[in-house]
């Protein structure tokens, strides 16, 4: 089993800040024109602590999801397991169920299934050369990301391969 890079909590950690950031700033906007008003001043308040918050939850959880995530690739599967404090909601004509706690996402992807497969990278991982693999199969598609660059050209070139060895055989 392998496991991402390391660097992936920081980047987590800054995505968090980033963002936490932005809402804090309009929600400042909004407060600096609308200020007469008690409500939104009770408002401002209990959107920045709120706000504030869930960036210092997210940040104590981030070793947490990097240590329960990890993947393996074998010879015609690639595994990949996901855990941590997860929201997990299914809507379906009949019934509708949510789950909330801790949970573990297990998929097994055989290689045989996959279509496509591409890598990419967000503005914070490009900071930290780190990699996104996009893997898509006939219904889904399944990510792992924060990989570093030679892992994730490893991945790559390993899937490709076993796709073009598949489709040969397909032909002959």
């Amino acid at each position: 089993m392998k496991k991402l890079d390391k660097k992936s909590i920081t980047v987590w950690n800054l995505e968090t800040l980033f963002f936490t950031a932005i809402y804090v700033a309009g929600a400042t906007i909004i407060f600096y024109f609308l200020n007469d008003y008690n409500l939104i001043r009770k408002l401002y308040v209990i959107v920045t602590i709120v706000l504030v918050a869930n960036c210092l939850l997210d940040i104590c959880l981030n070793p947490y999801t990097y240590r329960n995530r990890i993947y393996n690739l074998t010879k015609d599967t690639l595994y990949i397991q996901e855990s941590g404090l997860t929201v997990r909601e299914t809507k379906h004509p009949t019934n509708r169920f949510s789950e909330y706690g801790v949970t573990t996402r297990n998929v097994t992807i055989p290689l045989r299934r996959i279509q496509h497969i591409d890598m990419e990278q967000s503005l914070m991982s490009r900071l930290f050369n780190l990699h996104q693999i996009n893997i898509f199969t006939a219904g889904n598609f399944q990510t792992i990301a924060y990989l570093n660059k030679e892992e994730a050209d490893k991945l790559k070139e390993t899937i490709m391969s076993y796709i073009i060895e598949m489709g040969e055989k397909i032909n002959d």
